[in-house]
């Protein structure tokens, strides 16, 4: 497994549940699509599709292209990214949280985005806008938790698991059981009070 905090695995686990639609995946902050990729495995052992976009390409398989509030679609529409797919990954060390909000006409089934662990559970706080942010190896940098949460829901997302350095995020309607012909199949089990 090639990802930082074996988010890869964890990716294998949710998609074997709520299965794939195009296998096309979108890493915002690549670096050289091996490395610490949450894309590499699905890419190399599984035959994905992965659209791949760093600040400095070290890799001829990365776009080098510093994503901006301002660029990121028009970098996503210029890469054939289309509007529905299966995964995106942010982790661009900064304005990670920016840039998920300014996709509103993207629709990833899963997210994968670097959260900053230094807050905690209860703290909702995200650094300001900064288009020209580079990480300066402070703890100054991204979103807490918390507040990817608040913008995960307002995007109809939940949150399905994390890492040290990752949430990751379900879109709500691949968490529900497949719907049959007419409506959601009747369970077999007996409601228990609660």
């Amino acid at each position: 497994m090639s990802a930082q905090f074996g988010e890869d695995a964890i990716l294998a686990r949710l998609f074997a549940r709520i299965g794939t639609t195009n296998r096309v995946a979108v890493e915002c902050g690549a670096r050289d699509g091996a490395s610490k990729s949450n894309t590499h495995d699905l890419r190399v052992n599984h035959g994905w599709t992965c659209i791949l976009f760093d600040a400095v390409s070290k890799s001829p398989l990365v776009h080098e292209v510093f994503l901006t509030t301002a660029n990121i679609n028009q970098a996503f529409a210029a890469h054939d990214v289309p509007a529905a797919f299966d995964l995106l990954s942010i982790d661009v060390d900064g304005q990670d949280f920016y840039l998920w909000q300014a996709l509103p006409h993207y629709h990833p089934r899963v997210v994968v985005i670097e959260y900053n662990s230094r807050f905690g559970p209860e703290e909702s706080v995200v650094m300001a806008h900064r288009p020209d942010h580079r990480w300066d190896k402070t703890d100054y940098y991204g979103a807490s938790a918390a507040a990817l949460q608040k913008l995960g829901r307002q995007r109809g997302y939940s949150l399905v698991e994390y890492t040290r350095a990752n949430l990751i995020f379900a879109k709500d309607e691949t968490l529900l059981p497949p719907k049959a012909p007419y409506g959601y199949p009747r369970g077999t089990g007996r409601w228990e009070a609660y």
